[in-house]
């Protein structure tokens, strides 16, 4: 079987990540996986074109909006099977009459809708008035291969008897708004000296990544690193080397709820 994923065209992307790792998948599966921007595509004839010259028959479209207005418009006599999959900015982000409508009609068509957590899925039925049991929930999850390599000092955190660490994998841009929860965890840090706070990802706002980085010079337990290729990390202790340091990750959609990780003793994904 032949199958394009429609997706972002910058690598740096979440949505760019989880599309090569599904056509890693679809490779190992003994299927010809494409993957195409669907910002190349003015109209859904240009991509049911492409679609006839490579005996594409199946699309998995990556963002309700982006790539589900390739679907809303599609002509009947474009027999494609649609996979349609949410991500966070459909439900956070596009909410204009034109969008809803857009996102509404595509996921009306699609043949498979699939949302990465419960809440999207939720969320989303409940915003455009449909049955949150259309949606399957595939969950993510996280592959690794070897340790990375950054210039951090850890002895900065390792010197403290119990400290607690906080890492959030985001790429520097608004919709992150990774400095409101670094001013907190530096607030936190004054009442309790072993907190600290690592993000890693890359630059996807110029503008707004200096900010962020100039920001973090000011607060001694903010740190902002580089992004980590998922080809450059082994295992999970590999990544965090001192399993007796307590290690959260918080949900980066909603990353007030890192309060709820005080309690944990161990490194914990929280979805």
């Amino acid at each position: 079987m032949k199958i394009a994923v429609l997706t972002a065209s910058n690598n740096a992307t979440g949505n760019r990540t989880f599309a090569c790792r599904v056509q890693e998948l679809l490779h190992d599966q003994g299927h010809h996986c494409y993957i195409w921007c669907h910002e190349d595509f003015t109209t859904s004839d240009e991509l049911c074109q492409l679609c006839h010259q490579h005996a594409v028959t199946t699309i998995i479209g990556i963002h309700a909006y982006r790539s589900g207005r390739l679907l809303a418009d599609q002509a009947t006599s474009c027999r494609l099977r649609w996979i349609l999959v949410l991500s966070g900015t459909d439900v956070s982000r596009f909410n204009s009459p034109i969008e809803t409508k857009t996102m509404l009609l595509a996921l009306k068509r699609a043949d498979v809708r699939v949302a990465l957590h419960d809440y999207m899925a939720k969320a989303m039925a409940l915003r455009l008035d449909l049955d949150p049991n259309i949606f399957t929930i595939i969950r993510p999850s996280i592959r690794t291969h070897n340790p990375p390599q950054t210039t951090y000092d850890w002895s900065v955190i390792t010197k403290h008897p119990n400290p607690t660490v906080f890492l959030l994998p985001a790429g520097l841009r608004p919709v992150k708004d990774v400095l409101h929860l670094g001013g907190a965890m530096a607030r936190l840090h004054h009442e309790q000296p072993n907190v600290f706070f690592i993000v890693v990802g890359p630059v996807l706002d110029k503008a707004y990544a200096a900010d962020v980085q100039s920001t973090a010079l000011e607060w001694p337990n903010v740190c902002v690193l580089d992004a980590v290729p998922q080809v450059s990390v082994q295992d999970v202790d590999d990544l965090y080397s001192k399993d007796r340091l307590l290690w959260a990750i918080p949900p980066i959609s909603i990353p007030l709820l890192w309060l709820s990780l005080a309690a944990l003793r161990r490194l914990s994904f929280i979805t």
